[in-house]
């Protein structure tokens, strides 16, 4: 029973964003977000209403997100001047 209440009140703190808010958080389409969720590749939808209202847990795309980051915060390796390959 206190099991239930402890996962029930993480459940109630979870924010969920609609659509345009996961739009301006991967940069991508409605359609590349619904391919990419039929592959598996992103967070499944949670249905919000009967007419078709949607959301996501924000928890989950902003993690998303952070796994994709280029580079995850380490220093990008400067590119000499005229060589693509950053070798002088």
């Amino acid at each position: 029973m206190a099991r239930q209440r402890e996962r029930d009140s993480r459940v109630a703190e979870r924010k969920i964003i609609r659509r345009a808010v996961v739009r301006e958080k991967t940069g991508y389409s409605d359609t590349t977000i619904w391919r990419l969720e039929r592959k598996g590749l992103f967070p499944l939808r949670l249905l919000l209403t009967e007419g078709g209202a949607v959301g996501w847990y924000q928890d989950e795309v902003d993690l998303w997100v952070q796994t994709r980051v280029r580079h995850s915060g380490k220093p990008v390796r400067k590119i000499a001047p005229g060589c693509r390959d950053g070798r002088a």
